[in-house]
């Protein structure tokens, strides 16, 4: 079996733990809205799919910051490699569905950081919760 053989196969095997979907928006501008006088943000969407959603360790870090108490968590998004090389820093993630805990749905995550990784089985995301479903 050649090597890239099996770099698809360990990504086809990544992907069966992608059990989550996911939309991703990126800020396009801004729109107009005649009826309320105000402007609204306009998103366009980057992707839609699988995807893994994990926190890193079961216990948040805490931390001290100019005498605020800061809790890290560390989320990471996994998405496909092959259908997600649009996304970038600063996109949105919005869980869809998420059948191991559908109390997750609707919650709004924004991309924090890229992967790059030779042999990468999944494109691993650091995000940061934006707000919660």
């Amino acid at each position: 079996m050649s090597f890239e053989s099996r770099l698809l196969s360990a990504r086809a095997r990544a992907e069966t733990l992608m059990v989550s979907t996911v939309r991703i928006v990126r800020a396009s501008g801004q729109e107009f809205d005649e009826e309320t006088g105000k402007y609204t943000s306009t998103e366009t969407e980057v992707y839609t799919g699988p995807a893994r959603i994990r926190f890193s360790g079961s216990q948040p870090q805490e931390r001290d910051a100019a005498g605020e108490r800061v809790v890290d968590q560390l989320p990471t998004v996994s998405l496909p490699i092959a259908t997600s090389g649009n996304v970038r820093v600063d996109d949105v993630v919005i869980i869809a569905t998420n059948p191991p805990d559908p109390t997750t749905v609707g919650t709004r995550m924004r991309v924090a950081g890229i992967h790059a990784q030779t042999h990468s089985t999944a494109r691993r995301l650091p995000v940061e919760v934006v707000s919660r479903g």
